[in-house]
């Protein structure tokens, strides 16, 4: 069995609205915005992401590269408190927190942070590492803040790479919350067919939205003398790509940042 010889994680920053969804693999998608099928929480499918950079850097080993989904991890939503707010929710910090343990980017000691942290909120609350205000404002409804300490392990999104800039904007809400407002909360554009004379809907990822995922790369099954696409691609610390659908119009711009770079 192929063992993993190269690995590499990556932010994911929606720099225009996403048009993401189940993809061919040459960076299109053909239905709107894909969803987990459990939790409907929003993700873009490792084809879509792997078709994108294959069309931007043809020298992509093929079959040797696994390309993880890109997974919703903070979503930014209209609040009081500085014109938006990043919102996560446990359940995803705690999935992102056991990917970089295992990728060796968080200590082990981090399995335990939303239990340090007081990282477990419920309906109609808020937690923030720096809250200015008892409540804020969320779209319309009102959220009591609450404050989270992480103790001796320090914020595991700055250990991660992540600007401080977003990291002064995220809040934890309950994971039934945060569901709520990526159902609720997308961009949808009402179109018509004029060829087929149909209605149908365009649901977008808003900017601002922040994705992680993980590329594998399987070494010792490339040819030794091709090109690898992590010293072609994924070695740069900083890239820009256009994924989905709508990239002519501008939609799909994401920025990459690799984790730990």
């Amino acid at each position: 069995m192929s063992n993993i010889n190269k690995a590499g994680c990556f932010w994911a920053e929606v720099q225009t609205p996403l048009l993401s969804g189940a993809g061919e693999g040459h960076g299109v998608a053909d239905i709107s915005l894909q969803r987990d099928s459990i939790l409907g929480i929003p993700k873009v499918d490792g084809s879509v992401w792997r078709g994108a950079v294959s069309e931007e850097y043809s020298a992509m080993p093929r079959g040797t590269v696994s390309f993880s989904d890109l997974r919703l991890l903070l979503y930014p939503v209209k609040s009081s408190e500085g014109l938006y707010t990043l919102i996560t929710c446990p359940g995803c910090v705690d999935r992102f927190i056991r990917e970089m343990i295992w990728y060796g980017h968080l200590d082990q000691s981090y399995e335990n942070f939303l239990r340090v942290s007081g990282g477990y909120v419920s309906d109609g609350e808020i937690k923030m590492w720096e809250p200015h205000h008892k409540f804020i404002i969320l779209e319309d409804m009102p959220y009591k803040v609450s404050p989270l300490a992480t103790g001796d392990l320090g914020n595991p999104f700055r250990n991660t790479s992540l600007e401080d800039k977003y990291i002064e904007k995220i809040g934890i809400v309950s994971d039934e919350d945060f569901i709520h407002f990526v159902w609720k909360e997308t961009e949808r554009i009402h179109r018509i067919d004029v060829e087929k004379n149909y209605l149908f809907t365009e649901e977008y990822l808003p900017e601002k939205s922040i994705l992680y995922g993980v590329v594998n790369e399987f070494t010792d099954l490339c040819d030794p003398t091709s090109s690898s696409i992590f010293s072609d691609v994924l070695s740069k610390k900083i890239f820009g790509l256009y994924m989905g659908k709508n990239t002519t119009l501008g939609k799909g711009s994401v920025c990459f940042k690799r984790i730990g770079a």
